[in-house]
């Protein structure tokens, strides 16, 4: 019988265009993975629709890395939905875990690590993180992020999920023909699991894994991201009660006190 991988390989995902004034964001989100305390891993970089400049720009910038497990593919022909971005990426990795890895967000060295304890000690399908940070870059300003109040009660992009869960993008007008649903590729692949009934968790009370960053170049536009933060904006009272002290400045980081809570 065959002994099964303490550290199975786990796949990390991004989706990229990686123009020129994006490579210093994408540079930060490389450095971030190979920080990564958990030891069997990779990255699947795929660059979409990028002429033959920008892909210059984005491979010399990305070859200093060609050693230490990043894996990079053109898609010559561009795909404009994001969905399908994220199943090509699916196929050309090797791991049975995927791991979103958003080209312009931060994550903590030992986000797999304990993303991947949680996934495992609890035999889950895909886990997500409940908390996370929120860096607006344009006014160099740092909130706490919760997503309790939300109908899924995580952010959506920051999933580890086995393959064996058959993960799904697809439009709002895939998964519901009639007009008025305004979800994104990402929330709906979770509303779809939660349909098949599949076991999702979410960790609680570990914002420092994860810093979500709203720099105006986001495919989302600006107004989306105000909301966003209002809604998901922790009162400074909960900070105190939860002995989270922070300092609203650019790049300086949390001190967080918890332990690992699967709610």
């Amino acid at each position: 019988m065959k002994k099964r991988n303490k550290y199975p390989l786990i796949s990390c995902l991004m989706i990229t265009r990686a123009k020129k004034a994006r490579l210093t964001r994408l540079k930060i989100s490389i450095d971030c993975y190979l920080h990564q305390t958990y030891p069997n891993k990779e990255l699947i970089i795929v660059l979409n629709n990028m002429n033959d400049l920008e892909y210059k720009h984005a491979l010399a910038t990305i070859s200093g890395y060609q050693e230490k497990g990043i894996r990079v593919f053109r898609v010559k022909a561009p795909i404009s939905k994001l969905g399908d971005l994220r199943h090509f990426s699916i196929a050309k990795a090797r791991g049975e875990i995927f791991c979103q890895w958003d080209d312009d967000d931060i994550s903590h060295p030992t986000r797999l690590e304990i993303q991947f304890a949680v996934l495992e000690k609890m035999k889950l399908d895909a886990v997500f993180l409940r908390e996370h940070m929120y860096l607006n870059a344009t006014k160099n300003t740092l909130y706490l992020g919760s997503w309790n109040s939300f109908f899924m009660p995580f952010h959506p992009g920051t999933g580890m999920v086995r393959r064996s869960a058959e993960i799904n993008y697809m439009t709002a007008e895939e998964f519901y023909p009639k007009k008025g649903l305004i979800l994104g590729e990402d929330s709906l692949a979770c509303f779809d699991m939660v349909l098949r009934q599949k076991r999702i968790g979410s960790i609680a009370n570990f914002f420092h894994l994860f810093t979500y960053v709203y720099h105006k170049g986001n495919k989302t536009h600006g107004k989306h991201h105000e909301k966003l933060m209002e809604r998901l904006k922790v009162s400074r009272k909960l900070n105190r009660e939860q002995k989270i002290y922070i300092k609203y400045k650019f790049r300086q980081i949390a001190k967080i006190e918890h332990l690992i809570l699967f709610l």
